[in-house]
């Protein structure tokens, strides 16, 4: 199987200068979601992924090509794989077996969760602020900015490891495209996102 393995940058700017339209961006490695295991859906649209390392956290932008882009829900830790949905599970302490998984629609309405696997998953209602959400979405254009405090990560784990693992997934059951891809393949016979055994590598660059 080939080693799925993401370099993240490590970029000296402002926090507040980040955004989804940042020159930035134009430097950074491009991830793309484009495992499709499983037959009998739709094909998933072209969809990718940046993170960046700067002081005090971890900025991810997500992209995606997608048309007729579904967001009916509206609160918080709903059911957003239903919608039009980009997400990233990751697991950011190497000694620690669970893993948090962050699900955005195009409304960026975020579902929140934490625990070693899709049954023991306690979901987290932080404060939606200190992810710096933005969310730019037209029809077949879709992209999402979001920012992962350190203090966050720390509240939850021992620490934040310079090679943490993870898997970024594109979905949407309810579309009327049904379709579900991933950055690292997932080796199951139906749709299930909640296999940290497939992670890949996420490794921080000094």
């Amino acid at each position: 199987m080939i080693k799925y393995e993401y370099l993240i940058k490590t970029i000296n700017i402002k926090n507040d200068s980040v955004s989804v339209n940042s020159d930035v961006w134009d430097s950074v490695e491009q991830g793309t979601v484009a495992c499709e295991t499983w037959k009998g859906f739709a094909k998933a649209p072209k969809t990718d992924f940046r993170i960046i390392r700067v002081d005090g956290g971890f900025f991810v932008k997500l992209h995606t090509e997608e048309c007729d882009l579904r967001a009916e829900v509206t609160v918080q830790n709903g059911d957003i794989y239903q919608d039009s949905c980009m997400e990233l599970f990751l697991s950011p302490d190497s000694a620690d077996g669970r893993y948090l998984n962050f699900e955005f629609n195009p409304k960026g309405i975020l579902h929140l969760g934490i625990g070693e696997g899709r049954p023991d998953r306690l979901l987290i209602d932080a404060t939606r602020e200190i992810f710096k959400i933005e969310s730019v979405a037209n029809d077949g254009d879709w992209s999402l900015l979001f920012y992962i405090p350190d203090e966050f990560l720390l509240k939850y784990f021992a620490e934040i490891s310079n090679r943490m693992m993870g898997n970024f997934y594109k979905c949407g059951e309810l579309t009327g495209h049904s379709h579900f891809s991933s950055w690292a393949p997932i080796d199951t016979d139906r749709p299930d996102f909640h296999r940290p055994e497939f992670f890949g590598s996420l490794v921080v660059s000094e």
